[in-house]
């Protein structure tokens, strides 16, 4: 059975303390990002539903976010990327990418494939860990 937004919603409501959520395969999900709250980590695996303006919300509601992982999620643009970077800046890991196909990337470096890693480094002195890949 695939969750839905209508499950999304029941989690969120019932699970107040949840801090780390991780999604797969979420075909049937819409608006039900728009949900979450106070979470700390968000892993988000081939999702073609998730969108930029979705990410925006998530980043909106969860500003204490340190990791998140979007993997296989072909709707995303740099778009998502500016986003995430401009409202979590508790931010330690990041990836973002269009193919659920990565490269494996090691805590303590940092992989940019669009942005400038001095740049990256001097705004968000957390972020260890980053890959993008967006085509």
């Amino acid at each position: 059975m695939l969750i839905t937004d209508v499950g999304i919603q029941a989690i969120v409501r019932y699970c107040t303390q949840l801090h780390t959520i991780n999604v797969k395969n979420c075909v049937n999900i819409s608006t039900g990002y728009s949900f979450f709250r106070n979470l700390h980590k968000l892993t988000i695996f081939n999702c073609p539903t998730l969108t930029d303006t979705m990410v925006a919300t998530i980043v909106q509601n969860n500003p204490l976010l340190d990791c998140i992982l979007l993997n296989g999620c072909p709707q995303l643009t740099a778009a998502a990327v500016v986003s995430i970077l401009h409202g979590c800046s508790e931010l330690n890991t990041l990836t973002v990418t269009n193919t659920t196909n990565t490269t494996p990337v090691s805590a303590g470096n940092i992989v940019c494939c669009s942005l400038v890693s001095a740049l990256i480094k001097e705004h968000y002195p957390k972020l260890t860990t980053l890959y993008i890949e967006l085509k």
